[in-house]
């Protein structure tokens, strides 16, 4: 039992006991993420700390506690960098970025999206982030182009094509072209349905279809996966 405790997996399982209590409100689940967390650490597992990490991150993010989130997110940012793993740092720093948009604090935001930017260079894949934090910073040239270069280097997956679909129909709408904004929709529940969380693409194409007079109809407003 002591080396079962020791090991990655039981680290992975404490996650999932974790989740659980957030998905019912359990009291405690919180506790639960950072005895996962310090598992990892026992370990010497640092894929799985900063996996885990991650995952309370986006936990609080739910939960509504924001500030919480954020020192999450720090704190695993910090020891990637120092481990030197570039690429869980720049994934934990984009999730400070979303972090920072939803607390409303769109200049932090950007700040961190035009850091990673700048870092990881022209072939990175962009932020899903940084198109809506630019459209609500009225920057909405720059969020339409960022958006539209989302698509042209995705990968044909929910996770890359249709976020960046997503981020495009968003971007466009905001910039006031209803019809690009519809398009960009159409396109993405044409090729992953519900395979995905849809239903804010679906209030974003609602929106497109009142701007440009058209009916909506019952299946317009029906919601995909939250």
């Amino acid at each position: 039992w002591h080396n079962y405790r020791r090991c990655p997996a039981a680290s992975l399982a404490q996650r999932m006991v974790a989740s659980v209590g957030l998905l019912t409100q359990r009291p405690g689940w919180r506790q639960e993420y950072r005895k996962a967390i310090r598992l990892a650490r026992e370990h010497a597992s640092p894929d799985v700390e900063l996996d885990v990490a991650a995952s309370f991150g986006f936990a609080l993010k739910l939960s509504g506690r924001l500030q919480e989130a954020l020192d999450v997110y720090r704190e695993a940012g910090e020891r990637a960098h120092e481990r030197r793993l570039t690429a869980w740092e720049h994934r934990l720093r984009e999730g400070l970025m979303s972090i920072h948009w939803h607390a409303g604090d769109l200049r932090a935001a950007l700040e961190v999206g035009e850091e990673l930017a700048a870092e990881v260079g022209p072939q990175r894949q962009p932020d899903f982030y940084l198109a809506q934090v630019l459209a609500d910073l009225g920057r909405h040239e720059e969020s339409v182009d960022h958006a539209r270069r989302m698509v042209d280097r995705s990968m044909p997956t929910w996770q890359s094509l249709g976020e960046a679909l997503w981020a495009l129909s968003d971007a466009e709408l905001a910039a006031g072209n209803a019809r690009g904004s519809l398009e960009a929709a159409d396109t993405l529940l044409e090729r992953f349905g519900n395979c995905g969380p849809t239903a804010f693409v679906q209030l974003t194409r609602s929106w497109a279809m009142h701007d440009l007079g058209l009916q909506l109809d019952r299946t317009s407003l029906d919601a995909g996966q939250p």
